[in-house]
């Protein structure tokens, strides 16, 4: 279980240097958005 762990918080670790960046973090903000919205694509898609 230690290899498992050690490569959780590798993966942990190398996410977290990437949301430090303004432009990463501001694009997983508008897919969150568009993600918590997502009943309004679906029925926009269903109208279409």
């Amino acid at each position: 279980m230690d290899d498992l762990d050690d490569m959780d918080h590798r993966i942990v670790t190398a996410l977290r240097a990437c949301g430090t960046d303004p432009r990463v973090a501001g694009a997983a903000r508008a897919l969150s958005w568009a993600g918590e919205h997502g009943a309004l694509w679906l029925a926009a898609g269903l109208t279409a």
